[in-house]
């Protein structure tokens, strides 16, 4: 083995700057272009380029001797270069002559047909609300007319959301995490009562959910914990009048929801995101469409009308109750783990960081999608070599 290495690093080191160069030459790209759509191609090149890259730098520090993290970390180069790189590609960052490009991503979803009003959405909204005299009793009196989001809307939507939780009509579906303490399960004592299926978190706006987001509401499946358990997220703004949410707005909440898809859940096929200042509500849908003859794909996006006063807060209580998978949660289930977030997707497997049931610990998982043997059969002769040089140098 020790005979071949010098050859091998070599060639290793070639690909490796190769690949740096075309993830940086994605990146100038990134910048030059003003199309929406061009821009999410491009970062997922550099998603898959900058998964590529990590492999083989793993496979360097096999040879080299040098340790080889199997323990779920991303090498610090490689998260300088790709993870950081795309964090500051987030529409969200960019300002031009202080017009944010969400509202022009909004106008450019306009242009191509792609952001358009939905009476499918309308009519699935419209199943899902919740409909109960009780909720009369939960309603305090909504914001008034410009009333800022810090310290006013944002506070009333998230003590009115910890209030619904508590209410005596509903019950949690499970209470097991770190907010079971808020999360009680409570008696039904109408039929009129609500089974949570997707735990509402009142206090999300202060942490980040995933990347560097912080989407102010944010519901997951049975109160599990990291960004593949995130069934729907939302966003709350000042009420400043009762019209519909500005471009700006929208382009916020659409573009964190494309996040979502495009770099942690990449194999949910659609989702639902809601805007609010606590008196009115809109919905949107995200879909994830599968290019023809390609592994690519894009996105179109659906709104519904503008439900204000309790109509909204219906909705998100219907929300609330739905089984994830009608608002398009797909569970990532593997036996014996259970899989916190992505972190990253090769041609012939996609990388976990997960939770090992059984003990607690978090591991990193890789799950083959290809069914030829010939990765493995690499990535077990790589690790062998680790293996040895880690005896020799102990």
């Amino acid at each position: 083995i020790s005979y071949h290495l010098p050859q091998e690093m070599a060639e290793l080191d070639k690909k490796i700057e190769d690949l740096e160069d075309e993830i940086e030459g994605y990146r100038t790209e990134y910048k030059e272009t003003a199309s929406a759509e061009e821009k999410r191609q491009l970062r997922q090149m550099i998603t898959t380029r900058g998964e590529t890259l990590n492999r083989l730098m793993d496979e360097k520090k096999a040879l080299s001797g040098g340790k080889l993290d199997i323990s779920g970390g991303l090498d610090e180069r490689i998260n300088e270069i790709v993870t950081g790189k795309l964090e500051s590609m987030h529409l969200s960052n960019s300002y031009q002559r202080g017009v944010t490009t969400e509202a022009e991503f909004v106008k450019d979803l306009k242009n191509k047909s792609l952001y358009t009003g939905s009476p499918k959405l309308n009519s699935f909204l419209d199943s899902i609300m919740l409909k109960g005299k009780w909720i009369d009793s939960i309603l305090p009196d909504f914001p008034s007319i410009h009333t800022q989001e810090q310290g006013g809307t944002q506070n009333f939507v998230s003590d009115l959301t910890t209030k619904i939780i508590l209410s005596n009509e509903l019950k949690v579906l499970s209470t097991n995490g770190s907010n079971s303490e808020i999360l009680n399960t409570m008696p039904i004592t109408s039929q009129e009562s609500l089974v949570i299926r997707n735990i509402p978190y009142p206090d999300a706006f202060k942490r980040v959910s995933f990347g560097k987001r912080k989407p102010d509401m944010v519901t997951r499946n049975n109160n599990d914990d990291g960004v593949l358990s995130i069934t729907s997220i939302g966003d709350v703004k000042e009420r400043i009048h009762d019209n519909d949410f500005s471009e700006s707005e929208v382009g916020h909440i659409l573009d964190m929801g494309t996040d979502l898809l495009s770099d942690h859940q990449i194999f949910r096929q659609d989702l639902i995101v809601y805007l609010t200042d606590g008196y009115k509500f809109q919905y949107f849908r995200l879909n994830r469409i599968k290019k023809i003859n390609s592994s690519d794909y894009s996105f179109d996006y659906e709104f519904s009308s503008v439900f204000k006063g309790i109509d909204g807060w219906q909705i998100y209580l219907g929300l609330l109750g739905v089984e994830p998978s009608r608002i398009g949660y797909l569970e990532v289930k593997l036996t014996g783990y259970k899989m916190i977030s992505l972190l990253g997707r090769g041609v012939s497997c996609t990388v976990y960081k997960a939770r090992e049931i059984q003990t607690g610990k978090e591991r990193l998982v890789k799950v083959y999608e290809d069914i030829r043997i010939e990765p493995r059969v690499q990535e077990s002769n790589v690790l062998k070599i680790y293996i040895t040089h880690s005896q020799n140098n102990n």
